[in-house]
């Protein structure tokens, strides 16, 4: 006997058989050849009586149990119970639907299950070098769906298909062995059998004669993983969930979907189940999915909830196009700059695009200010530097009267998209800033404001007038909101401002897309690829009814706070649009060259935007890089 670990792969298995010199193989079906889309097998029945519209799911399933396990009590002959001698054995209650409930257990039972790729590699291996192949497996459904399982995840060419629902003999008492090795005429210590079940596929079938290759039923495909300080309930959810994200990812897939789908996916399924709930809960006249990290969370939510979605619209606006138009009634430096985060590093076209200044003109009066053309300020030294005080005021005026021209341009456009009554908004959140630019502009006019977010830094900014799904204690943009933003932008400009098309309706403009033309275009499409993906599968029922944000968010607080050195690699190549230039999140050069240039180390970390991967890729071991660099920043996370 050979065991492969959790991480088996196609080419030791094939190695493993060609050495052997075995002239047949025989394969095991469920958690070898195919794999579920649900946790557990069981979990099907809970789908199928959704389907069939019961009214208690969690009934259904104990009944239908209970009456496979009345069935196999009551044989009159053989070894395994039919699908049809389940049926006969449920409540009265069902008599009346039985065939069409049996029908729909079946079109779920093929519609749910998925190739195991690793093992499909094996497989058509063995077709392809002439060995003998047979499929042996317990199994209560008829042969006719079996079959058209295996055809639909592309199993073809096997010389018998020994079923213990059509022999009436079973694998896990050693008879369907027996009865295989006599039909088939095969020589045991020549065959190998390949399963995941110890008793049925490795003992049984060792005590037949067979050589046996035993795979393990959960295998890890998965990259990036996440229990950190989870209770027993959120590492329950959180252990079912990666259950489903291990039975259907393939191996190839690009580590960038693989991100969007496994890490994205789920947390943003979890925010959906929570906004559709608060949703109703406060019944909102209408929602709106916020520019430009709104798009993909709209896209989920409707695609989730489809006709029960609450009325909802995705809305053109962005900290550049509200920020500007209302500075002409607060033109203060502090009122400008003071909510901009303190680590923001500015340089001459950061703030000539923060004021609409054309950057030549910009920079030269940048430069005659006194302030070096490639210097930068941090937010604080920025508003109390007397250049730069200079600086503003030479263009103020010029400011103050463009913010004035188009802060009507702006009422008229959240008029006509209906931006009124009881509103909702969504959108990843960190400070709350354009919450706060929307209630400026519509106070007064009977709005009320609540707003949606993944996280808050605090709550100070939006009062009682906001929640997040993570909460502010998980501190959630620490150390890199970047790899949450990432795969939600949409893939166009970020809004500008607003004009006035022919018919003078207010339309917003829209900046070039950043990443236009890179690979990292494909990289984004790549990410909601997968996020919409794993969205498809839990509208089809594959998971819980909602996933609590703890379980939810655990890989995501993982990747960004404690990454494994493969999950730093991977995501410090991510690209962001910094002082004009595409720059990686998190490429720092070697520790040796910083050892000579320890300057520059301070200098890199300084523009780095995602400091925990910069030093776990550049130190190479795992230390508890966020409580280090929330003990500097004189917070805890």
């Amino acid at each position: 006997m050979i065991i492969f670990d959790r991480n088996y792969k196609a080419d030791k298995i094939i190695k493993y058989i060609n050495s052997s010199g075995c002239g047949s193989v025989s394969f095991d079906i469920f958690d070898t050849l195919i794999k579920r889309v649900f946790a557990h097998p069981n979990d099907v029945f809970i789908r199928v009586a959704r389907d069939a519209g019961l009214d208690n799911p969690e009934k259904f399933l104990q009944d239908r149990i209970n009456a496979a396990h009345k069935a196999r009590i009551g044989l009159q002959s053989g070894e395994e119970v039919t699908l049809d001698g389940i049926y006969a054995h449920m409540p009265e209650e069902y008599s009346g639907r039985t065939e069409e409930i049996k029908a729909l257990e079946i079109g779920r039972e093929i519609k749910c299950c998925r190739v195991n790729y690793v093992m499909k590699e094996v497989y058509d291996w063995c077709i392809m070098n002439k060995k003998r192949v047979m499929i042996i497996s317990d199994m209560y459904l008829p042969i006719e769906v079996i079959e058209e399982m295996l055809g639909k995840c592309g199993y073809y060419g096997w010389e018998k298909l020994y079923l213990s629902s059509d022999v009436g003999v079973k694998k896990s008492t050693g008879n369907l062995f027996r009865h295989a090795i006599k039909d088939s005429g095969i020589i045991p210590a020549q065959h190998i059998h390949i399963g995941d079940a110890i008793r049925s596929d490795w003992l049984r079938a060792k005590q037949s004669g067979m050589r046996t290759c035993r795979i393990t039923r959960h295998p890890r495909r998965s990259i990036f993983t996440g229990t950190r300080g989870l209770d027993r309930k959120s590492r329950e959810q959180y252990t079912r969930y990666q259950e489903v994200i291990n039975n259907n990812i393939n191996p190839e897939w690009d580590v960038y979907y693989l991100y969007g789908f496994e890490v994205i996916g789920m947390l943003l399924y979890g925010m959906c189940c929570w906004l559709h709930e608060r949703f109703l809960q406060r019944g909102h006249s209408k929602v709106f999915f916020i520019a430009r990290d709104g798009y993909i969370m709209q896209e989920a939510y409707n695609m989730l909830f489809g006709e029960n979605a609450v009325n909802n619209s995705y809305l053109y606006v962005s900290r550049a196009s509200l920020r500007f138009p209302q500075l002409w009634k607060n033109p203060g430096l502090d009122d400008v700059f003071g909510s901009e985060s303190p680590y923001n590093l500015w340089y001459a076209d950061d703030v000539c695009g923060w004021l609409k200044i054309d950057n030549a003109e910009g920079l030269k009066v940048w430069q005659d200010c006194g302030l070096k053309g490639d210097e930068g300020l941090f937010t604080r030294k920025l508003i109390a530097d007397r250049r730069f005080m200079r600086f503003y005021e030479h263009f103020r005026q010029e400011i103050m009267t463009r913010s004035a021209e188009e802060y009507e341009t702006v009422r008229a456009y959240l008029k006509q998209e209906g931006f009124c009554g009881s509103v909702g908004i969504v959108d990843v959140g960190w400070s709350g800033h354009i919450q706060r630019y929307l209630q400026r502009y519509t106070a007064g006019d009977d709005t009320d404001i609540f707003g949606y977010y993944f996280g808050l830094k605090t709550q100070d900014v939006t009062g009682t007038s906001s929640e997040p799904f993570i909460p502010i204690r998980l501190k959630p943009s620490y150390f890199c909101s970047l790899l949450l933003e990432y795969p939600f932008t949409k893939l166009a400009g970020s809004t500008q401002g607003y004009t006035r098309d022919k018919n003078n309706v207010a339309v917003p403009v829209l900046g070039e897309y950043e990443l236009s033309g890179t690979e990292h275009e494909g990289i984004v499409t790549a990410m909601q690829n997968g996020i919409l993906d794993f969205i498809g599968l839990m509208r089809d029922g594959y998971g819980f009814e909602h996933v609590d944000y703890p379980a939810a968010y655990a890989k995501l607080r993982k990747a960004t706070k404690s990454p494994s050195l493969k999950e730093a690699n991977i995501l410090g190549e991510l690209k962001v649009k910094k002082t004009g230039q595409n720059m990686k999140l998190a490429a720092p050069s070697g520790i040796l060259h910083y050892i000579i240039h320890p300057a520059e180390l301070r200098r890199d970390i300084a523009g780095c935007r995602w400091v925990i991967g910069f030093l776990r890729r550049m130190l190479k071991i795992s230390l508890p890089y966020d409580a280090i660099l929330s003990l500097i920043r004189g917070r805890n996370v």
